[in-house]
C-alpha cells in the first residue's frame, strides 16, 4: 500500500530564511469582523522562503527560469534518498566524501536526489540559519558523473550556501545551476517523516505558477510504500 509524504514546510511569519531576509509578512485587506463580505490577505515574501528551489536564473542571468519548466518536468519516478548516519555539526562542509558510500547503493538512473541530514533538527533555532551547512562544489561534478539523469537534489538546510562560506556556496550553486546541465536545488526541505526502509515511487514538485522567477516555494509531495 502506498503513502503520501508532504515534504514542504508550512510558510508563516516564523519561517527561517537565508541570513534572516526577507520573512513572511500579512496583512487584512478585506474582514468580515470589518462588515465586509468575504476576507482576504495580501502577502509579501522572499521567494527563497520554506521549501523551495532554485532554478538557474538564480546565479544567471541568462539562466533558465521558472516558466522555462514545463510541468511535466516536476513528476518523476525515480527518486534516491540518502541518510547521514549523524546530524552535521553547524557550518560543517557537506562533501562528496561524505556521502560516497550511501551514493554508490543507489541506482544510476535517478531523477531527484534527496539527502537527509538531520539538521531539520535546528529549524526552529537560530542556528538554522546563521550556522548552517555548506556544500561544496563537488557535489555536482560527481553527482553528473554517477547519475546522467538526475535534474534536482534536494536536502533539509536552509541552503546550498553557508552563510559563514558565502564563496563556498557561490562556487556550489554555480556548478549546480550551470546552464547546459543544470542540476535543481531543493532547499530547505521537510524530511523528519522520511525513515530508511521507505520506498519512494514518486515524487511531485510543484512551483508557484509565477512567470520568470528565479526560485519558487514549492509544495512537494512524496509517494512511498
Amino acid at each position: 500500500m502506498s503513502n503520501y509524504i508532504s515534504l514542504s514546510h508550512w510558510i508563516d511569519e516564523s519561517s527561517p530564511t537565508y541570513g534572516d531576509q526577507g520573512g513572511f509578512n500579512r496583512e487584512s485587506i478585506s474582514s468580515i469582523k470589518k462588515g465586509r463580505t468575504a476576507n482576504s490577505e495580501f502577502w509579501s515574501f522572499n521567494n527563497h522562503i520554506g521549501t523551495h528551489i532554485d532554478f538557474p536564473k538564480h546565479f544567471f542571468d541568462k539562466g533558465k527560469s521558472s516558466s522555462d519548466y514545463s510541468m511535466p518536468f516536476f513528476v518523476f519516478n525515480k527518486v534516491g534518498i540518502i541518510f547521514l548516519d549523524k546530524i552535521p555539526r553547524p557550518n560543517q562542509i557537506i562533501n562528496f566524501e561524505l556521502i560516497k558510500n550511501e551514493c554508490n547503493r543507489i541506482e544510476k538512473n535517478i531523477e531527484v536526489l534527496i539527502l537527509k541530514t538531520g539538521f531539520e533538527k535546528y529549524r526552529n533555532e537560530n542556528k538554522y540559519w546563521s550556522d548552517n551547512l555548506s556544500y561544496h562544489m563537488d557535489l555536482g561534478i560527481k553527482f553528473r558523473e554517477k547519475f546522467k539523469n538526475l535534474k534536482i537534489f534536494g536536502f533539509d538546510s536552509i541552503s546550498l550556501t553557508s552563510i559563514n562560506n558565502r564563496e563556498m556556496g557561490k562556487l556550489a550553486h554555480l556548478e549546480f545551476l550551470q546552464r547546459k546541465s543544470s542540476i535543481l536545488i531543493l532547499e530547505d526541505m521537510k524530511l523528519s517523516e522520511i525513515n530508511k526502509g521507505d520506498f519512494p515511487e514518486q515524487i511531485i514538485i510543484s512551483p508557484l505558477m509565477i512567470k520568470n522567477s528565479d526560485g519558487s516555494p514549492v509544495n512537494c509531495i512524496l509517494k512511498i510504500k
